[in-house]
């Protein structure tokens, strides 16, 4: 008892230590890049690691210094901020790119640029995009809570915390999430809700999810590859129809959302079309190695594999949950253009891996549970930094086969690994005999 005690204790001095040392990085980081954020002062140049696109600063012109732009970070968030000023001429954004410093259409939501005509776009553009990058950083942390409340494992908040921070404050990736002012939290955010909805079968959740997806569509291949599973996964009649009956809310909260501004909203989706099929891919897409026909036929071929699961889980619900990692990856490499920022809706898993990986299952499920539990962690860590260490090569071929093993990996897992372990376990027992 003595000896567990002091383990426990030095494994707690352990984890506060690594905890300051690390925020003392992390916190120097968020200052620099705030600052930089809010003043144009180039202080972001001063980060390490520096962001993996580099910064990118809004151009010294008269129509941005009104809002005090000049120089400035946040080049995504400028995509809704600016055509949102001329919200009365939104359509023009998105037939002509007017309005964005580098004449882009904007792949935000009609709504979504009204919510930020009412309030963000009353600020100066420094203080918008700062506000916009801590209340989305909020959002998210409650959401880590809220979900480790409601599994019970609220204990392991400090260290999901820690995992999360390193990831968006001293890697290349997450430093270029805060750089560009992107919006990949509200997906992470939007997957928690629809996972936890799925585990508990609450409509809320459902709700919630759908709310934050929409603001940005690109969150929707991978939810509805896991809502088409989710309803083959039925067990029953009635339980079909309830399943059915949340994923048609949950798509009727965006198409309501969507009509409320109705012909912008048909601009809006006409450009996102125009983007996927007809421009070439851009970043890490996998259209750069497939023809991108092919690669539109992902989710459905994923849906194909989800039965596997159905078939092995049926309504077992938590065993999906390495179904789950290997669709959002894939989903990350599914846009034409797909950047390697959108690794930060990954993090949505970080409390499910917390409350996946339980004594109270069977040795080999416990085995294989956390196999896989450190093989996700070890995926973000190497997607998080691996350009590091192809810098100066430009080698998105390599970034995209590391996505697509560990998709490959969490895909098969829950079949190969348990085999695996039991035989190790066999083999171990008869080196004993």
């Amino acid at each position: 008892m003595y000896l567990s005690t002091k383990k426990s204790y030095l494994k707690l001095v352990i984890f506060l230590a690594l905890f300051l040392l690390a925020h003392y990085f992390i916190v120097k980081n968020m200052i620099l890049l705030s600052k930089d954020l809010l003043y144009g002062d180039y202080s972001g140049e001063k980060t390490t690691p520096a962001p993996l696109y580099g910064l990118f600063r809004i151009p010294n012109t008269k129509l941005f210094e009104r809002s005090k732009a000049n120089d400035r970070l946040a080049g995504d968030f400028a995509q809704v901020y600016f055509p949102s000023k001329e919200f009365n001429k939104l359509n023009k954004n998105y037939r002509y790119g007017q309005f964005d410093p580098w004449n882009r259409s904007s792949r935000y939501a009609p709504f979504i640029h009204y919510l930020c005509a009412i309030s963000y776009c009353k600020l100066d553009y420094g203080p918008a995009s700062l506000v916009h990058i801590y209340l989305q950083l909020v959002l998210f942390y409650i959401a880590i809570a809220f979900v480790l409340f409601v599994l019970n494992t609220l204990k392991y908040l400090p260290l999901s915390l820690f995992l999360v921070n390193t990831g968006l404050f001293l890697t290349p990736v997450g430093l270029s999430w805060l750089e560009r002012g992107q919006f990949s939290l509200y997906v992470a955010i939007s997957y928690m809700f629809l996972i936890l909805g799925i585990l508990k079968k609450h409509t809320l959740f459902f709700l919630l999810s759908a709310l934050f997806a929409f603001i940005k569509l690109t969150s929707f291949p991978a939810i509805f590859v896991i809502l088409s599973v989710y309803i083959l996964s039925s067990g029953s009649i009635k339980e079909l129809k309830s399943r059915v009956f949340l994923t048609i809310l949950f798509f009727m909260v965006i198409v309501l959302l969507l009509a409320v501004l109705p012909t912008d909203g048909y601009y809006f989706l006409r450009g996102l079309y125009q983007q996927e099929n007809f421009i070439p891919p851009q970043g890490v897409s996998l259209g750069k190695l497939l023809p991108i026909e092919y690669v539109k036929l992902t989710p459905f071929i994923l849906i194909g594999f989800g039965l596997l699961y159905v078939r092995k889980f049926q309504n077992k619900l938590d065993g999906y949950l390495p179904f789950y990692v290997c669709v959002c990856i894939m989903m990350c490499l599914y846009p034409t253009v797909a950047y390697e920022y959108n690794l930060l809706t990954m993090f949505c898993f970080i409390p499910f891996f917390m409350y996946w990986v339980s004594p109270s299952v069977s040795l080999d499920s416990f085995i294989t549970r956390k196999i896989m539990k450190l093989v996700y962690l070890l995926f973000l860590a190497i997607a998080s930094c691996l350009r590091i260490f192809l810098h100066p090569l430009n080698v998105d071929a390599i970034v995209i086969s590391v996505y697509l093993f560990a998709a490959v990996f969490f895909l098969i897992g829950p079949f190969a690994l348990p085999w695996f372990v039991s035989r190790l376990q066999k083999n171990a027992y008869v080196g004993v005999q």
